[in-house]
C-alpha cells in the first residue's frame, strides 16, 4: 500500500506518495493559507485527493506538523504556524475527510493515519497511529 507523507510548514506544503519500495509516486508542493487553519486543513485534504487520483489508489497518511502535540490536551502547541496553536489536528478535519482512507486502510493492511509533529525540523515525534472516531 502506497504512504503519502505531508510536510505542513508555515509558508508551504508538500506530499509526497512512496510505494513500498520507497520510490516516489507522486509529488506537490502549493503555499500555506497564511494563518487560516480551516483552509490549512481544507488544503492538506485536496492534495491528498489529488494525489490519491494521480496514483490510482487509497494510501496511508502521515501529517508533519510544525510544534508538537500536548500529551495532556492533545491540542498543538508551540508551532510558529500559529493558528494550529490550541487544535487537535490529529482528530479535527483532516481526520474527517480522510475516515473513508483510513477505513480503507483497516480493511487492506496494518496502517493508518498518524499525525507526525516536531519541535525542530532534526527532532521528530512519531504517534502511534490511533483512531479517533469522528462526530
Amino acid at each position: 500500500m502506497p504512504r503519502i507523507g505531508v510536510d505542513l510548514g508555515g509558508s508551504k506544503i508538500e506530499l509526497i506518495a512512496l510505494d513500498d519500495a520507497g520510490r516516489s509516486l507522486h509529488r506537490e508542493r502549493i503555499a500555506t493559507p497564511a494563518g487560516d487553519y480551516a483552509a490549512t486543513l481544507d488544503a492538506i485534504a485536496a492534495l491528498v485527493a489529488r494525489c490519491e487520483a494521480a496514483i490510482g489508489e487509497r494510501a496511508t497518511v502521515g501529517v508533519g506538523t510544525p510544534g508538537s502535540l500536548s500529551p495532556a490536551s492533545g491540542l498543538i502547541r508551540n508551532a510558529n504556524s500559529t493558528c494550529l496553536n490550541g487544535h487537535p489536528l490529529d482528530r479535527d478535519r483532516v481526520h474527517r475527510d480522510l475516515v473513508e482512507a483510513r477505513e480503507e486502510a483497516r480493511r487492506t493492511g496494518p496502517a493508518g493515519i498518524a499525525v507526525l509533529c516536531h519541535e525542530r525540523l532534526e527532532e521528530r515525534l512519531l504517534l502511534s497511529p490511533v483512531f479517533h472516531d469522528a462526530d
